[in-house]
């Protein structure tokens, strides 16, 4: 149906863009937090290098500059140090001062040490000088005469060399001035963290997609049955509205055709007026019940009833009903059982299960009615025997205008309607409407209303 596919289409819309919405919040708060998290541990790097080389300077431990050529092991060596290849330091005794066949040090943290190569460098004279036992890291020549040309008389402390791709932090320490320098792409991670991220979000999305069209189906699968038993109750409504009409109007045509004879003469054109428009009107009051039971009609009255001289009192009513059918008519009904609810609601259940078991029990047959207290329910069950009611229409007796065949249909009167009504009336009251019907056992109805 047009309507429900544009309604499955918007559930499905309006999920994804929250999803997506929440993804993209969620997944950038992500990325966001990850860089300012690196630029918090790259600042941390430089900050801990500069203060590494001011202490060296001070207590005269830094190796100075780049010279000497290389030692007789191939490594450069630096005013009395053994340097690396790239310039850099060996690492120290990880315990200075403790004897040094203790094993190296694991756990804990050493704020010395530092997983993000850092260039330490001193300006004097005018020129970057390398804090060699500071550094991790150093800038080839070419990129320190750049270095040096911006940095040196740059006013700025915390800032970014595009050129050379590099942070940089400059800090003055017992009046030194030191410049650490860490390589851009120590921060560039977020990029590769943003691509993962989408391509995860992208399969997010897909799989949420496909789960929506599944849950769109299931969500609106009562929606769906719903829409198709209110199309099919304005269909079976206007067919039985429609055939008491027709006969209203033909009987008008024949009255009009014969305007000229007496009322005596056409009464029986005029009786059948009468008892179709009785019928078009209990129709009519039969949907206005089923209205109000739906809307959970709070307006009508709600009382004590004594339920037990309700139940005797519709026994004896249909006796003469029972009587006519030749079915045989029998009642146990417990004394002094209060129900809470609205008599004439209340009283319709009882007459509809009645007349239903005395208009469906075969000539000859028994009809048993008992009232009786079940733990805090009044429970009455009514018996009829007879042809029991196929398996496959027990689940929807108590649809409206189901019926389950026309053999038990009573000559074209029911509208499919009382039985739904029990059942919506027992529902209103805080109760339960049930039925079991086999071959062996006949058909049974139980009623339950809170005590």
């Amino acid at each position: 149906m047009p309507m429900l596919k544009k309604l499955r289409q918007k559930f499905i819309a309006l999920n994804m863009v929250t999803v997506a919405a929440v993804i993209i919040v969620v997944f950038s708060g992500i990325v966001v937090i990850n860089h300012q998290q690196t630029l918090t541990n790259v600042h941390e790097a430089m900050e801990t290098s500069i203060n590494d080389a001011a202490f060296r300077q001070t207590n005269n431990r830094d190796g100075g500059n780049f010279g000497g050529g290389l030692d007789a092991n191939g490594m450069a060596s630096r005013e009395g140090e053994i340097l690396n290849y790239d310039g850099t330091i060996p690492p120290e005794p990880p315990n200075e001062g403790m004897d040094q066949g203790m094993p190296p040090r694991i756990g804990g943290k050493d704020d010395r040490m530092s997983s993000i190569p850092v260039a330490v460098y001193r300006i004097s004279d005018g020129k970057l000088t390398l804090a060699s036992a500071s550094s991790s890291a150093y800038l080839i020549d070419a990129d320190l005469s750049t270095a040096s040309n911006t940095i040196i008389d740059q006013a700025a402390q915390d800032d970014t060399i595009d050129a050379l791709g590099v942070h940089y932090l400059k800090r003055t320490v017992n009046q030194t001035t030191y410049v650490a320098f860490v390589d851009e792409s120590e921060t560039s991670g977020w990029k590769d963290l943003a691509a993962t991220l989408a391509l995860v979000g992208i399969g997010a999305l897909l799989i949420f997609f496909i789960i929506s069209l599944f849950f769109s189906r299931w969500a609106l699968r009562p929606v769906e049955e719903a829409w198709d038993k209110q199309r099919q109750f304005v269909s079976d409504a206007s067919h039985d509205l429609k055939t008491p009409l027709t006969v209203i109007l033909a009987n008008s045509s024949i009255l009009l055709d014969n305007a000229d004879e007496t009322i005596a003469k056409n009464s029986q054109w005029v009786e059948s007026t009468k008892t179709e428009a009785e019928h078009m009107k209990q129709l009519v009051d039969d949907l206005l019940t089923m209205a109000q039971i739906d809307e959970g009609d709070t307006t009508m009255p709600r009382e004590d009833i004594d339920f037990s001289t309700m139940v005797q009192g519709e026994f004896l009513e249909f006796e003469s009903v029972a009587f006519e059918r030749n079915v045989e008519f029998t009642s146990t009904v417990a004394p002094n059982i209060h129900v809470v609810g609205t008599p004439s609601r209340v009283r319709r259940l009882v007459q509809t299960l009645i007349d239903n078991a005395c208009k469906y029990a075969p000539a000859g047959s028994v009809v048993t009615l008992e009232l009786e207290r079940e733990d805090r329910m009044a429970r009455m069950t009514v018996h009829n025997e007879g042809d029991p009611i196929p398996a496959e229409d027990l689940p929807h007796i108590f649809d409206r205008f189901y019926r389950v065949d026309k053999a038990r249909v009573n000559d074209g009167d029911s509208h499919g309607l009382g039985l739904a009504i029990a059942y919506g009336i027992a529902q209103e009251h805080g109760g339960s409407l049930e039925v079991a019907s086999t071959a062996e056992a006949g058909t049974t109805f139980t009623a339950r209303l809170p005590l």
